[in-house]
């Protein structure tokens, strides 16, 4: 086992446990029962105790936990593996960090992107946390924070601080976080909808989950798509390619 896949190994645990914190086991489900009209039936409900969302930022969290997850899975798929988990804990030691510094009050060490995130959808909806408009929000300006705000520094943190000898240039690492990522996204992200499905108030009917998964992102991430996102990913590489040449 390389340090680096025990590094995002790590990494890995203490995403899903920070994702749990936005959980509790709150109640019972009823069994399902046959309606009369099939397509009135909700997906994934089971008798037995449910997990319920008790704050909205649990659905950026989770999917960070299953982005993470995935790239473990498919680390033989990456070129450079060991800099892609060498990048995992760099990356989410800034979110973390920001998290951490939300809670303890010091929001002068949080910045504004962060804190648009962690103060949650404003208003809050009236029936609380894990509404449908929350999830969107939690994910949209999870997504935002990161990506805009921290990848940069994320890579360039991670490439100075990668020991391979030799050392790869930066722009060969490029494909694995674009190209061959892509298919490693899409796992992550269908898993995420299985969870929204499971977890929220607002249960699926199976062909309300066929628009979801066909019009994907840009209903669950409150109107980002993934081509915007990668956009985004690609001039963060930029910024950190300009950076680690100077």
């Amino acid at each position: 086992m390389s340090g680096e896949f025990a590094e995002a190994r790590e990494t890995l645990t203490l995403s899903s446990q920070v994702a749990s914190w936005y959980c509790r086991q709150l109640g019972a489900l009823a069994p399902i029962l046959m309606p009369v009209i099939p397509l009135q039936a909700h997906i994934g409900r089971q008798a037995g105790f449910q997990a319920s969302v008790i704050d909205d930022k649990y659905w950026f969290a989770k999917l960070y936990e299953l982005i993470t997850y995935f790239e473990l899975r498919d680390r033989g798929k990456f070129e450079h593996a060991d800099f892609v988990l060498h990048f995992i804990p760099a990356f989410y030691k800034l979110y973390y960090d920001a998290m951490k510094n939300y809670l303890r009050g010091a929001r002068g060490n949080v910045s504004d992107l962060w804190l648009t995130h962690f103060d949650g959808l404003k208003p809050a909806p009236d029936d609380g946390p894990g509404t449908l408009d929350g999830a969107k929000y939690s994910i949209k300006t999870g997504v935002t924070a990161h990506v805009q705000g921290d990848m940069t520094t994320a890579l360039v943190t991670a490439y100075k601080t990668w020991t391979a000898n030799p050392k790869p240039p930066f722009s060969a690492l490029k494909k694995d976080f674009f190209e061959n990522n892509r298919p490693t996204f899409d796992a992550a992200k269908a898993a995420f909808f299985i969870d929204l499905n499971d977890k929220g108030p607002f249960p699926f009917r199976p062909d309300v989950g066929q628009f979801v998964i066909a019009s994907g992102e840009m209903v669950v991430g409150g109107g980002l798509a993934v081509e915007e996102v990668y956009k985004w990913r690609d001039d963060a590489w930029k910024r950190a390619d300009a950076a680690l040449a100077n």
